[in-house]
């Protein structure tokens, strides 16, 4: 099996740090290492968004909160934590009215803009991502309202572009400076509005992600987290879905500081789940919810932060339930899409001296079909250590050629006489896939002539 680094759209970005790796990366910045310290409340005198909010604490250990699924081989992003486990982005109305949650992607100025490389990579891996940790939990009858615009395929959120200078994100409390920033440029705080904020920087104090939570047990409509205002804010040592969603249900209400499993710094101890791990606080985790997906879901035992139909008289009957909060959309049971089945029988078939036709056959797929083939030119590397299936691509490869979900061969365009590796992911509409095995072929000058012609 053979073994690769995954870059994401060819940007060198950052594996999620240990701490171990903390120094090494305080070197390359020029910074000294910091503790963590932006945990805490705030006032609403104290607060930039002007409501009282607390912040849920450093989250540099969150990716062990999979350990086991990963296997301890952190993968860039921990893309893979969410492999069958993605949702497409949902058309709501017309894209903008009501309270919805809008996507912010912030440069730190300085450094290369690398927008224009991940912008894919965030609409069609990170957030589908977050997007199935609600809609799994949930059976798809609760999902993110993002400010969406309509593509030929459906919906994706709609990013905006935030520049900020190097100090913001370097200098005193970065949620701050750069969630300052994100309101200056929507024209200030609004009721119909949240922020997802990924930030293409590593914050110097090595926060992973942050997410306000306002302390208000109260479980009517009018509960403080039902307003607009809140963020979310992953920096990009730590691009995940499984972070993004964790940050968004924090801006949603959870963890309640009087919710039976809650720790001292905003999320639980009864896990696994997505709000469950050990974040510091005295309370010590039990590792209550054992099944293989519980680490991505909400609220594994639906009884602290989120459950669509709370048992009588439980805790969540009678407080908050971030399953009501107004930034989801509310909906009938949904059938989620599956990962589609991995392509077999891949052969490499001369045409002429400079083409090849590569065919397979696709693989079973139970829900939601494969929308799109693409065929890795050169392919170098197979699989993760972990995953024979090799799920996301994960593959070095000198170029691809994409064609629609129902081909099931390509021309392909090579050097002569070169010979190369040539792989397959099938994707479906949520970016989700799987790869084949890889085939050697190559074009020859004269291909065999067939008989009776």
């Amino acid at each position: 099996m053979r073994r690769l680094l995954v870059m994401l759209a060819g940007a060198a970005l950052l594996l999620p740090l240990a701490s171990s790796a903390q120094s090494g990366l305080a070197a390359a910045l020029g910074e000294r290492p910091a503790p963590p310290s932006s945990v805490g409340c705030w006032s609403a005198d104290a607060s930039f968004t002007g409501a009282a909010f607390c912040l849920d604490g450093n989250h540099a250990d969150q990716f062990q909160t999979a350990k086991g699924a990963l296997d301890g081989e952190q993968v860039a992003f921990g893309e893979l934590q969410l492999n069958g486990w993605q949702v497409p982005t949902r058309c709501n109305g017309n894209g903008t009215s009501g309270k919805r949650e809008q996507l912010v992607y912030v440069h730190v100025q300085g450094q290369p803009d690398i927008y224009a490389r991940v912008s894919t990579f965030l609409k069609t891996r990170l957030i589908p991502g977050a997007n199935g940790v609600f809609e799994h939990t949930s059976g798809g009858k609760r999902a993110i309202r993002w400010v969406t615009t309509k593509t030929g395929t459906g919906c994706v959120p709609k990013i905006l572009k935030v520049n900020v200078p190097r100090a913001a994100n370097n200098s005193g409390y970065p949620f701050f400076n750069i969630g300052n920033a994100v309101l200056r440029a929507t024209g200030g705080v609004k009721a119909n509005r949240s922020f997802l904020v990924l930030v293409d920087h590593p914050d110097y104090r090595y926060e992973c992600g942050l997410g306000q939570v306002r302390q208000d047990p109260s479980p009517g409509a009018a509960n403080q987290n039902n307003f607009g205002g809140a963020f979310a804010m992953v920096w990009a040592n730590c691009w995940t879905g499984l972070i993004a969603a964790h940050e968004l249900t924090h801006t949603m209400g959870a963890v309640q500081p009087t919710a039976p499993h809650k720790t001292t710094y905003g999320h639980c101890w009864d896990g696994r789940d997505d709000m469950c791990y050990a974040d510091g606080s005295p309370q010590k985790q039990k590792l209550v919810c054992k099944k293989p997906d519980d680490f991505r879901r909400l609220d594994c035992n639906g009884d602290d932060y989120f459950a669509l139909y709370p048992r009588p008289g439980s805790y969540l009957a009678k407080h908050w339930n971030s399953a009501k909060s107004v930034f989801l959309i509310n909906s009938k049971p949904a059938v989620l899409p599956t990962r589609p089945g991995k392509p077999t029988s891949v052969t490499v078939t001369s045409v002429d001296a400079h083409h090849v036709r590569v065919s397979w056959k696709a693989g079973v797929t139970k829900h939601g079909g494969t929308t799109s083939w693409t065929v890795l030119v050169g392919a170098i590397g197979e699989g993760t250590a972990y995953d024979e299936n090799a799920s996301y691509p994960v593959f070095g490869s000198s170029g691809k050629v994409t064609v629609k979900g129902k081909v099931r061969s390509a021309l392909i365009a090579v050097k002569s006489s070169l010979v190369q590796g040539f792989a397959l992911y099938g994707s479906n509409a949520s970016g989700d896939g799987v790869t084949s095995a890889i085939v050697d072929g190559s074009a020859s000058a004269s291909p065999t002539a067939l008989a009776g012609r």
